[in-house]
């Protein structure tokens, strides 16, 4: 409040407006974090020269197409003193992990990780680039420094569940809970540890309660969560309903909502309703440009157009993904535009040609398997 009376009082004081940026950004709150970022780049030039890189590299943040920009200015602010954390970050987005590992390593090296949030962070990279060993042995450090954080143990939980460890997961949850009681994100890891071990009625009753938390986030988890579990029970119906639910949560449509219209599109390509599936697809790019779900709505749109017999037209699409792809520099996009290659070739009975194109798709996947196609 103080920070926002302080630029009505001087709408030219940037270093207000920086601290404005930040803190909603931390709070998700997208719009007006790009919109005070936009109001302290306006006087730049009356910032250090760090805090005016790290700026730029968040104005590059808001849509995945300008990362490339990001990361260079946020490593100039690195280059300045500054903890690479946020260029880390947005290289893990761009999984370029080696990269950022290799950015934490050395801060590890020099005792600078004075937070969970650094040693999470690159324990984070460790299990994306499958080096689990490595990603226990930091939590276990972590552990040992912060071991009365709720934090930590929430960290320890999310590790084990990749790890499939899933009775120490429930522990350091359990754990998690004691030091801070009503922890949303450890109901949402019970609800992963419900899902792993075939648990319906548990999981079921843990989405439900999700869908009536007071934050939009979690309400919409709770409904995406719900989809996933009728899903893996074979009720598409049902599923298609929590989707449509999700997709109501937030009243300004965002990157979550056009998510949910991207795998709302993909159940209904799968089940057939081709044009229905487009419809969300091209929802979807027009809600997120210049973001991941307008990529993914590319990949559905031009699944639904093969399969629905429209090859030509699928591969037009095809061209635009790639386009739109080759401004970020990442080679998951390429990945996805090879997959999208081979499910046309697929359907037009090439079957070599888009063996070629999946095998090449399916090579560009890190370590965990993850990306270049969709998400809940």
């Amino acid at each position: 409040v103080l920070l926002e009376r302080a630029v009505e009082a001087d709408p030219d004081f940037a270093e207000a407006h920086v601290l404005l940026s930040t803190i909603f950004f931390n709070l998700g709150r997208l719009e007006e974090s790009e919109r005070h970022t936009a109001l302290a780049l306006r006087h730049g030039d009356r910032l250090p020269p760090m805090s005016r890189y790290n700026l730029e590299g968040r104005d590059n943040s808001f849509r995945e197409e300008d990362f490339g920009k990001a990361i260079e200015a946020f490593r100039a602010s690195v280059d300045l003193g500054r903890t690479p954390n946020n260029l880390c970050i947005r290289l893990y987005v761009l999984e370029r992990y080696d990269e950022a590992i290799h950015l934490f390593e050395s801060q590890l090296e020099t005792g600078a990780f004075g937070s969970t949030r650094g040693f999470s962070n690159l324990a984070h990279l460790y299990v994306a680039a499958g080096e689990y060993d490595k990603a226990n042995s930091l939590y276990q450090k972590m552990a040992a420094i912060f071991s009365e954080d709720a934090i930590t143990y929430r960290y320890l939980g999310e590790f084990y569940i990749f790890w499939n460890k899933l009775d120490q997961a429930a522990e350091a949850f359990e754990r998690a809970d004691t030091l801070l009681p009503s922890n949303e994100e450890t109901h949402l890891g019970r609800w992963y540890i419900h899902l792993l071990q075939d648990e319906w009625q548990s999981a079921k009753s843990k989405a439900d309660e999700l869908t009536r938390f007071t934050q939009t986030r979690w309400s919409y988890q709770g409904y995406v969560n719900n989809a996933l579990l009728y899903l893996l029970r074979g009720t598409s119906t049902k599923a298609s309903e929590s989707l449509a639910q999700a997709r109501g949560v937030y009243e300004s449509p965002g990157l979550l909502t056009a998510r949910a219209h991207v795998v709302t599109g993909h159940l209904l390509t799968e089940t057939g309703r081709f044009p229905e599936a487009i419809d969300h697809a091209q929802t979807a790019q027009e809600i997120a440009t210049g973001n991941p779900p307008e990529w993914e709505g590319l990949f559905i749109e031009g699944l639904a157009l093969s399969r629905q017999g429209n090859a030509e037209e699928a591969k037009d699409i095809a061209e635009r993904l790639k386009e739109r792809s080759s401004k970020i520099p990442t080679q998951k996009e390429i990945r996805r535009c090879e997959h999208l290659l081979g499910e046309i070739l697929l359907q037009e009975g090439d079957v070599d040609t888009a063996i070629r194109h999946l095998v090449t798709a399916a090579s560009m996947l890190p370590a965990r398997g993850l990306g270049g196609n969709l998400y809940f």
